[in-house]
């Protein structure tokens, strides 16, 4: 999730997955190559992998927005998660349910999201 606040500059952003972007206060201008929308409080802003859009408005009046990103891989990953705490699975097969053909790369990659291997992981959730 990223927000912006008082302080923080006009910036562009591009979509690498897909995302959710929410007005939660003041007025924001997203201009793309497609057009460009003014965005008011409860307004959604859906970005599509390899859309770009520029953010203009006033952070210092209060406009207030927050983003989502949507990441296949960590939806998968969280899945395993789930998989590796509730279950006396192997590591393999929990990473195989998740999608994931290669042990090395599914062990890289839940390190990277959770800052532990996934046998620590199970470890930990279940003391």
């Amino acid at each position: 999730m990223y927000t912006s606040g008082p302080g923080d500059r006009p910036f562009e952003e591009e979509h690498r997955s897909a995302s959710i972007a929410i007005v939660l206060s003041g007025r924001f201008e997203y201009r793309a190559s497609s057009g460009g929308a003014l965005m008011t409080p409860g307004s959604l802003l859906l970005g599509n992998p390899g859309q770009s859009f520029e953010c203009v408005h006033a952070h210092g009046a209060g406009d207030r927005c927050i983003a989502f990103r949507f990441s296949p891989e960590l939806v998968r990953l969280r899945a395993a998660a789930l998989h590796v705490a509730a279950d006396e699975a192997r590591i393999i097969d929990a990473a195989g349910a998740a999608g994931f053909e290669d042990l090395s790369n599914f062990n890289h990659a839940f390190r990277a999201e959770f800052g532990v291997a996934p046998r620590n992981y199970r470890r930990i959730v279940r003391r």
